[in-house]
């Protein structure tokens, strides 16, 4: 990225010079015979087409690179300095048909909607007390000059501190890939595709499956913010015991990807967080089906993606590429998933995790 930064820079350079040497220098019509040149009117086109040199004379100078419509993409790119946890500029980032796809929990769309998802996976979320970074590498990795989009793969290894006051308080450390593309015409990020590994998808949603977060999710669902949502959606009779009891029983996840979009509990503790801030996912929480005011109803049936059909096996190899080297972090060799508990042990991994 800092070589397709610095051709971008250099063409301006280039531009730059040619203007001021078009417009400063003239030759006289005698001196120019003898080589010599003055301050005075503009150059005809033949003088601006040579350069001076050493001697005094005048020759002809060697063509100058141009940057490609790839690097000017990948230049434009660096210079919208993209972030995906820089939440203040993501209506500089996204517009509003601007997607974030995990196969595993479903598609964003729209700055407000990718915003609310990225949040749960940093310490905004309820469920989150700190993230640590260990390494981040992007390169540009596609460019497709008929839409002129580019391409961007960015690798991550990170842990995440869960927080103590719901979850057993454990740390887990893995890593994931972020493929982002980026238009140069429209100045914005029309599609970002995130791919999280099955091992990690498990083992971060069984750190929420505790009693804490079952509570904490039938108190959105049951308090008066979410009652008043639903309204004649909400379900008669329900109590929070009841729906303890309900949510208990339904999968961690399904399939075996680890999907927590469909009539699970990772769905519910996915969206649970989304409609403390957002009424309009308390349907989505809802324990029988129900629409949102788009008329959406989610958390019922899963679409089944798979992270390969966003990701190629060369990139998802290369992510195991990276975790092999980081062998500080004590990351496991069959899942690339390093898992820290603490003094408490967690009373529920007997649970069924999982309706293969």
């Amino acid at each position: 990225m800092k070589f397709i930064a610095s051709i971008q820079l250099l063409s301006v350079v280039w531009s730059i010079c040619i203007q001021l040497l078009s417009v400063v220098w003239s030759i006289d019509a005698s001196e120019h015979k003898a080589g010599n040149l003055r301050l005075g009117t503009v150059l005809d086109d033949n003088d601006i087409k040579r350069q001076l040199v050493g001697d005094g004379t005048l020759e002809e100078p060697q063509p100058q690179p141009q940057p490609t419509p790839a690097q000017l993409c990948g230049g434009a790119f660096v210079l919208l300095q993209f972030g995906i946890f820089n939440y203040d500029a993501y209506n500089t980032y996204f517009d509003e048909t601007s997607t974030l796809t995990l196969a595993q929990a479903g598609l964003y769309t729209g700055p407000d909607a990718i915003e609310e998802y990225v949040k749960f996976a940093d310490e905004n979320s309820p469920y989150i007390q700190a993230k640590r970074e260990y390494v981040q590498e992007t390169t540009m990795t596609g460019f497709d000059p008929e839409t002129n989009i580019c391409k961007f793969t960015t690798y991550i290894v990170n842990g995440f501190d869960f927080n103590p006051a719901l979850t057993d308080g454990y740390t887990i450390t893995h890593g994931y890939i972020i493929n982002t593309y980026y238009s140069a015409a429209t100045n914005k990020v029309p599609t970002v595709h995130l791919y999280f590994t099955a091992p990690f998808t498990e083992a971060a949603f069984l750190q929420l499956q505790t009693r804490r977060v079952d509570e904490f999710v039938c108190d959105i669902l049951l308090g008066p913010v979410c009652m008043e949502e639903l309204g004649d959606q909400a379900e008669q009779g329900l109590t929070k015991r009841k729906c303890l009891n309900r949510l208990s029983n339904l999968p961690l996840a399904e399939g075996e990807n680890f999907s927590v979009d469909g009539n699970s509990q990772g769905c519910r503790y996915l969206h649970a967080v989304f409609a403390q801030t957002n009424p309009s996912h308390c349907a989505h929480v809802s324990l029988i089906p129900a629409e949102d005011p788009k008329g959406n109803s989610k958390c019922q049936t899963s679409a089944n993606l798979s992270p390969n059909e966003f990701f190629t096996k060369p990139e998802i190899d290369g992510l195991y590429d990276l975790l092999g080297t980081q062998t500080a972090l004590g990351l496991d060799q069959d899942t690339w998933v390093h898992i820290t508990e603490n003094s408490r042990r967690n009373s529920k991994k007997s649970k069924k995790s999982a309706k293969k």
